[in-house]
This record gives C-alpha cells, sequence and structure tokens, in this order.
C-alpha cells in the first residue's frame, strides 16, 4: 500500500481524539466520584420518585434507571470504577488498531507498531498472546516507544518482545496514563508524517 496524506491524517485525528476522550471520560469519573455529584442528577420528573437516567435502544422505549443508585455504584464499587476504566482504554486501543490495520500500519514505524501488540492484547483476555505471525511480525518491525515525540524526562520506556506472553496488559505493563500518552503519540506521529508527505515538515 502507498501512504498516503489522507491515511495519515485519518491517523492523526484519530489518536489525537482518543488521548482527548480519554482526559474528558477521566474528568466526568472523577467528577462523578465526587461527595456533591448527586447534586448534579436531573430533576425529579412528576411521575418518579428519584431522578431518572436514559439510555436510548434501537426501537421501543429507552432503559430507565434509577440515577442516584447507580451513581452511588459508580463512586463506590471499585469493580465497576476498574472496568469502566478498562473497557474505555482497550476500546480505544481497539479502534486505533483497526484504523491502523485499514491503512496497513503506515510507515511501521515502532510506536504504531506497538499500538498491533496492545490491541491484540487487550482484545484476548488483557494479555499479551503471541501467535507465529504476531512473532514474525515483531522480528520485522519492533515495537517501543523510543522514538516517541511525546515523553518527558520520566516517561517510561516500553518495548514489546515475547517475554511478555501472558502478562496483563492494561494496569500491569501499561497504566492509563501510559495509555493516553501513547494515543497522542501516536496522532502526533502520523501528523508529522502527513507533514512530511505534504512537504510542510
Amino acid at each position: 500500500m502507498i501512504i498516503t496524506a489522507d491515511a495519515a491524517e485519518e491517523i492523526a485525528q484519530l489518536g489525537e481524539m482518543l488521548h482527548h476522550g480519554y482526559l474528558a471520560h477521566h474528568a466526568q469519573t472523577t467528577v462523578a466520584s465526587h461527595s456533591d455529584a448527586a447534586s448534579l442528577a436531573p430533576e425529579i420528573e412528576d411521575h418518579q420518585i428519584v431522578s431518572v437516567g436514559y439510555v436510548d435502544k434501537t426501537e421501543g422505549k429507552p432503559i430507565e434507571y434509577s440515577f442516584p443508585h447507580f451513581l452511588k455504584l459508580a463512586q463506590d464499587d471499585p469493580r465497576v470504577k476498574a472496568y469502566s476504566e478498562q473497557v474505555w482504554l482497550a476500546g480505544a486501543l481497539i479502534t486505533l488498531g483497526d484504523a491502523l490495520e485499514s491503512v496497513e500500519y503506515l510507515d511501521h514505524a515502532p510506536i504504531l507498531e506497538m499500538i498491533y501488540h496492545l490491541r491484540n492484547g487487550v482484545a484476548h483476555g488483557n494479555k499479551f498472546r503471541f501467535k507465529a505471525s504476531g512473532i514474525k511480525r515483531l522480528e520485522k518491525f519492533p515495537a517501543h516507544n523510543r522514538d516517541s515525540y511525546i515523553k518527558g524526562a520520566d516517561t517510561k520506556i516500553f518495548e514489546i518482545s515475547t517475554a511478555l506472553e501472558g502478562q496483563p496488559v492494561l494496569f500491569d505493563f501499561m497504566k492509563a496514563g501510559d495509555v493516553a500518552e501513547h494515543l497522542l503519540a501516536v496522532g502526533f506521529h502520523a501528523g508529522q508524517l502527513m507533514n512530511r508527505m505534504l512537504g510542510k515538515a
């Protein structure tokens, strides 16, 4: 596949959006966990005895739920908090990985190749699993963040190797902030790639 500026731009925008989206999610959950969060609940409707939330369905009436009950669940149940984080980050990695797959991982830079292995890990039980094809790919295309444009002096260097077999991806190999930083780094790399192709770099 010939890399195009449009393909690079698509990844650049997606990486940035997912990074921003995670931080927005974090802001939402931080507010939800505050003791005064209940004051932000919707007004109680005439036919209800508590504030009610609504979730749309394809057909029929939306799901109705007790807003105070599930807000308290979000505040007090550590499993809900943990799964909320994992589902959001796993979804982001799968979304970005699938988008990169559609453009054949652009220039296969190590920072992009990391997404390939992270995406596969979170999609298969949140653990690294290396099949023959993945091992062969890793031999051809290294996967690390050494060349990341988005890292500070205290950013850990992550490198994918078969020694990670069976290790959990999220909250073990990488924490939430590491993943968020990497999403932005992928977007920035793709943006730089686009600019070079357009003669702007």
